[in-house]
């Protein structure tokens, strides 16, 4: 019976079969501290979960401000941000290095307990193929430690791809523009302290609104009161842009409620402008996509 022999180049050594094997379950390669170019050879279950951890996750801090195509390294399939000092993070569009978008997916979480990392839809800050989608079309915030939330890149026959945030069973277009008569309502409730008092000052209850939105309703709790003052909601600070509600008396504690018979619309955004910053509670804005 024939013999045949294996050797490593024309004239190399016999090469024996046991050697070349890889026994099930066994991973070859290089540890994340190894220092010199040498073949890769078996990992030991720690080194195994160094690596995968490695390559999967990427945790950056970021200082609070608004981020245009955050840059995420190709693979990745976790994506902590850590607003630090405590603030609200504001980010337009992902941008993913490599092979680039298509196809890319991961979990964004927001690390530590302070400030909020915010996602603006459709945003022209970030490059138009970078974007955000989020449920509703309205800004999506993650608030609190470990909050998170699925990040998919979806890319359509010509069009951009957007980073779809797919946490929710509610389509992009779930908050459906005034059609008849008929629209989603919105709820956004925002509490606010009191300042030094004395003077007028502005809240920001929602900045920048992510569509035109017509106001319905606006309800004050006041818990800290100020005898003869009054706050209204408007579309720009320092008293400018319209009014949005009717001036609200703020002199005593208790509920307080829009009693409004004119019609507005705003494509800007939320303030709630108080005559005297001494006043403290909360308000609650309801209001429609038109």
């Amino acid at each position: 019976m024939p013999t045949v022999t294996l050797r490593r180049g024309p004239s190399g050594p016999p090469v024996i079969l046991s050697d070349t094997l890889v026994d099930p379950g066994e991973v070859l390669g290089r540890a994340l501290t190894f220092v010199d170019p040498a073949p890769a050879s078996e990992l030991d279950g720690a080194q195994v979960g160094a690596v995968t951890r490695y390559a999967g996750n990427f945790g950056i801090i970021l200082a609070p401000g608004t981020y245009h195509n955050l840059a995420i390294p190709d693979g990745v399939q976790g994506v902590d941000i850590d607003p630090n000092p405590n603030g609200d993070v504001f980010v337009t569009g992902f941008e993913v290095a490599g092979r680039g978008n298509a196809g890319a997916f991961f979990t964004l979480g927001k690390f530590n307990a302070g400030g909020r990392v915010i996602l603006l839809p459709n945003d022209g800050g970030s490059l138009e193929g970078n974007r955000i989608v989020t449920p509703g079309g309205i800004p999506y915030e993650l608030t609190n430690a470990s909050d998170t939330t699925y990040v998919q890149a979806v890319t359509r026959d010509g069009q951009p791809t957007v980073f779809q945030v797919a946490d929710r069973l509610v389509p992009p277009t779930g908050v459906t523009p005034e059609l008849n008569g008929f629209a989603a309502l919105i709820d956004v409730t925002v509490p606010f302290v009191a300042g030094g008092g004395g003077a007028a000052d502005d809240v920001t209850v929602l900045n920048p609104l992510p569509f035109n939105s017509r106001v319905l309703d606006v309800t004050l709790l006041i818990s800290t009161a100020v005898v003869g003052s009054t706050a209204t909601l408007r579309s720009a600070v320092g008293g400018g842009g319209g009014a949005l509600s009717s001036a609200l008396s703020t002199a005593a504690t208790g509920t307080v409620r829009n009693n409004d018979t004119t019609t507005r619309t705003t494509s800007a955004g939320f303030f709630l402008r108080r005559s005297d910053s001494g006043v403290a509670g909360t308000i609650t804005v309801t209001f429609c996509r038109i």
